[in-house]
């Protein structure tokens, strides 16, 4: 059959390590057999070709990259700058997910992996192993990658075969089937076109909606799930569900998932996961107002779309997963059962509490990197119940850094559904307080700090200037005490700015408007920004104020680069020194990620125009 509904699994090695690829392709055959993926290294590449181009080829279509790294890996020349970078370049832009097993000790955290988790302890190099704990990890990483593609639908390859042409007759004839997008355990994805528009066609393919009762309940259930308003939910344009192949028509989501985002990043910025979660429990709340309850959220199912969150209003798995027993042949995936909440795990009933447990479990990982339990075997469950009893226990710095954030998550953790906050809007009210209280902080400290200070801004210029020396003639011959006080009123329009349901002018308005003939590309603001961080740091040496400076400047700065930035200019520069600043103090919160905050714009200060052309703007670096 064509492998075009298999999940391609692009495998980097060195030449050295071939013992290791042909171990990993054992283990991985089973899954090739059965159609669920499709396994490609430089083995395939026939002779006299142009291998480079063939190899370029086949990441380009891979969904997933497996690299086995060694002291070999990393000396490799080639890997190093050609097929590494390429991979870590697709991992960013198009979500690529990544898959790097450490085989023997290396100095992994001097190279571009450091910033990609591993599919295994590097501390604990399969090397080390006993012959059968190398088994039972390679084992385990294997079945992580064929749960993670989500290939574990039932279905033959005659079936597969025959679906596109099943899917043609129910669809109408405004509708063009594409290629498959993704599966899951009972789904698969096509991206099609519907005129102009590309939308999705989501397909169940093992579907339970021959029974009356169950086909009753999901048509009521999407009825409500179309009539939801809130932006975080994906919109569904159609659903078909008379006939088998049974399908819902929605709206197409090209952007990554949180869990490719952490993939690449590792963490988020507390102010950011914030944001995140206080939009989710929006549209959460509004879900359970009309009486749905969303249940297990993963981070595989939230999508970021220019930085807002979506979610699906409707998922089958509910229905689906009251047809099956523990016992047998269920396969629910392991990121699901890694986020089981306390309902869930005793099998108590569900309710809109339950969605607070949910999004409180997506915000722990965001912030901490990691899951707080991975169940790899059943076994693990116990360690499910050690973290319903003190969910922070074994949270990292950011709740020491983030204290009335780690309280909203603890409570919204709790056990007892009773315990947990009386709504989700309650919960979201809290989140949101966290966004005034970290305005307030900013706005306290720049009284105290910035205003009317120039050793402050010359400091904060000698900084710029050390980050960007080739900018330094720009401001040759300029009135400098000028310039402190334009960019003093620059920093209040920042203070001042707040980023959703921006209706123009806004108080950066007329400040972009001069920008967007500079071509400046997202790096330029970035430098900005943390010369204006480090400035605050320095003369502060307080890491809660830097942090809260961070989220408060952060709407005004990506307005600006949405407004000055052309589209076409990569953003990767921008996003990854936001984001490595996280270690010290939350100071990551640069990075961008589409509009945020709360609120509308406050008055716009009458000295944040700058009417003379002598002057230069403190935003142009």
């Amino acid at each position: 059959m064509s492998t075009a509904l298999r999940e391609k699994v692009f495998i980097s090695y060195s030449h050295r390590d071939k013992p290791w690829l042909d171990a990993f392709q054992r283990m991985l055959k089973p899954a090739v057999e059965a159609d669920i993926l499709d396994l490609w290294s430089d083995h395939r590449i026939d002779a006299g070709t142009r291998w480079q181009q063939e190899i370029e080829r086949a990441l380009d279509s891979a969904q997933v990259a497996l690299l086995l790294v060694s002291d070999s890996f990393l000396e490799s020349d080639f890997i190093a700058r050609h097929e590494l970078p390429r991979i870590l370049s697709a991992a960013q832009n198009r979500g690529l997910i990544v898959f790097w097993v450490p085989l023997t000790p290396a100095l992994h955290e001097l190279s571009p992996l450091a910033s990609l988790q591993a599919s295994w302890d590097p501390n604990r190099p399969l090397i080390g192993l006993d012959e059968a704990g190398r088994a039972e990890a390679i084992r385990v990483i294997c079945w992580d990658i064929c749960s993670r593609l989500g290939q574990l639908s039932r279905v033959s390859s005659q079936e597969r075969d025959s679906l596109r042409e099943a899917l043609t007759k129910v669809l109408p004839a405004r509708i063009t089937l594409g290629e498959p997008i993704g599966s899951g355990h009972h789904s698969i994805v096509y991206k099609a076109r519907r005129g102009d528009e590309t939308i999705a066609v989501k397909v169940l393919v093992d579907s339970p909606l021959h029974e009356r009762a169950i086909r009753y309940d999901i048509d009521e259930h999407i009825r409500v799930a179309t009539s939801l308003k809130h932006p975080v939910f994906v919109t569904i344009h159609d659903v078909f569900t008379e006939a088998p192949p049974h399908c819902i028509v929605m709206e197409h989501m090209s952007c990554v998932t949180l869990a490719q985002t952490l993939q690449v990043w590792g963490t988020l910025p507390v102010d950011e996961v914030a944001r995140i979660i206080r939009q989710l429990g929006e549209g959460l709340s509004e879900a359970h107002e009309r009486g749905l309850v969303q249940g297990i959220l993963n981070p595989s199912n939230v999508f970021l779309d220019g930085g807002r969150p979506r979610l699906s209003a409707f998922g089958f798995w509910k229905y689906l997963a009251s047809q099956e027993s523990l016992a047998g042949n269920m396969l629910m995936s392991r990121e699901s059962v890694s986020y089981l909440t306390p309902e869930h795990f005793y099998g108590h009933p569900v309710g809109p509490a339950t969605d607070q447990y949910a999004l409180a479990l997506l915000a722990y990982e965001l912030v901490q990197g990691q899951r707080p339990v991975t169940v790899r075997c059943p076994a693990d469950l116990a360690y499910k119940r050690d973290f319903f009893f003190d969910p922070l226990a074994t949270a990292g710095a950011w709740a020491e850094r983030h204290p009335a954030f780690a309280r909203i998550l603890a409570r919204m953790l709790a056990e007892d559904p009773a315990e947990r906050w009386p709504s989700m809007a309650m919960a979201i009210d809290a989140l949101a307080g966290l966004e005034h209280e970290y305005v307030a902080i900013a706005k306290g400290s720049y009284l105290r700090t910035c205003y009317s200070n120039d050793v402050f801004y010359a400091r904060f210029y000698e900084r710029l200037f050390e980050r960007c020396p080739q900018i330094r003639g720009m401001f040759s011959g300029r009135d400098m005490q000028a310039q402190f006080r334009l960019l003093d009123s620059a920093v209040q329009s920042l203070l001042n700015f707040r980023g959703e349901a921006v209706v123009e002018p806004t108080v950066l308005t007329a400040t972009a408007d001069r920008h967007k003939a500079l071509a400046l590309d997202a790096e330029h603001f970035q430098q900005f920004s943390s010369a204006l961080l480090d400035t605050i740091d320095e003369l502060t040496a307080d890491p809660a104020i830097v942090s809260a400076w961070a989220s408060t400047i952060r709407p005004g700065i990506e307005y600006m680069v949405r407004r000055c930035v052309p589209k076409t200019r990569t953003l990767a520069t921008f996003v990854e020194q936001g984001r490595q600043r996280s270690a010290d103090a939350d100071r990551s919160s640069l990075a961008l990620s589409g509009t945020t905050a709360s609120g509308p714009d406050e008055p716009r200060n009458p000295q944040s125009h700058n009417p003379d052309p002598a002057i230069s703007d403190p935003l142009v670096v």
